[in-house]
């Protein structure tokens, strides 16, 4: 009968092989999703504190921490989650085993509750009946024998014969069951650089001392972008500086929309001086522009 082994597996045979695994491997997976959620966390509060010192504001790490709360509540919640399945675990580790006779009376005793009581095999069922085979069903599911043998008792049904499907059958599904419910994706601990784009660095004219500047500029150094959203030409502005930190100009107006966004979600971008050349008191630098991710 397909309720009754669908119920076998989901009552007895599945909540018996999770009891296992969480008290076998519980305690390494709630360690190990713990451990991802505060990386996913790490990262996630240094793309925030990126984002205000991109904008060039105050970083308030209080403010930041709220804002974290938020954003991983559900983190929190599937932590919480895994708690609760620990307990559980524990508290159906504690309850006493039944014996293998004992165990074939109880599934045989269901088998003839759920023949006589189940709502999907006899429709019109009272509210009364109802009660009795949810009573049942929290029986098979506890491995409580006597309240089985009285509701077995009550109904007066015949045994049937059982036919359940095997152990590594129902091994599978519990492994497909908890791969779609707490499969943990761990992240690849790398970063790298990824070229976006070819530009140069706009406004070296405008800045005081670029000549004294430029010998100290070389092929593959790097530069720091800041945004300068309260700029009153352009609220899209990002600037360009050296490596000690020194505004040597800006990324072009006609190629800073995308990189500018970029940056305000938190996104790290920098650029590498590629050409250098003095033309009388024009300082020209071509550079690319990278992310780090």
């Amino acid at each position: 009968m397909l309720i009754y082994q669908r119920d076998e597996l989901a009552l007895v045979e599945c909540k018996n092989l999770e009891m296992e695994y969480m008290l076998a491997l519980g305690d390494l997976e709630y360690k190990a999703y713990e451990l991802n959620c505060l990386v996913l966390r790490l990262k996630r509060k240094t793309e925030l504190i990126r984002a205000r010192k991109n904008r060039q504001e105050k970083i308030i790490l209080s403010d930041i921490e709220s804002a974290l709360d938020e954003e991983f509540a559900d983190y929190q919640a599937r932590l919480e989650e895994q708690i609760n399945r620990m307990n559980a675990a524990i508290e159906r580790d504690k309850c006493p085993s039944l014996s293998e006779e004992a165990f074939g009376e109880l599934k045989k005793l269901y088998h003839a509750v759920v023949k006589a009581l189940h709502p999907d095999l006899n429709p019109g069922t009272g509210p009364e009946k109802l009660e009795l085979f949810y009573n049942a069903v929290r029986a098979y599911e506890n491995g409580d024998l006597n309240a089985m043998r009285l509701i077995s008792a009550m109904v007066c049904e015949p045994e049937a014969t059982l036919q359940t499907e095997d152990g590594l059958t129902a091994l599978k599904k519990e492994r497909e069951r908890l791969c779609r419910n707490g499969e943990l994706a761990m992240p690849r601990p790398f970063e790298r650089e990824i070229f976006l784009f070819d530009t140069y660095v706009a406004g070296t004219t405008h800045v005081t001392g670029i000549e004294d500047m430029a010998p100290y500029l070389a092929e593959g150094d790097r530069l720091e972008f800041f945004r300068e959203p309260d700029n009153p030409y352009d609220p899209q502005a990002i600037v360009v500086k050296n490596a000690d930190g020194v505004k040597i100009g800006y990324v072009p107006k006609s190629d800073n929309a995308v990189f500018s966004r970029l940056m305000d979600a938190g996104k790290l971008l920098f650029g590498k001086i590629t050409s250098k050349e003095m033309k009388g008191k024009w300082l020209k630098l071509e550079m690319g522009i990278y992310l780090k991710d």
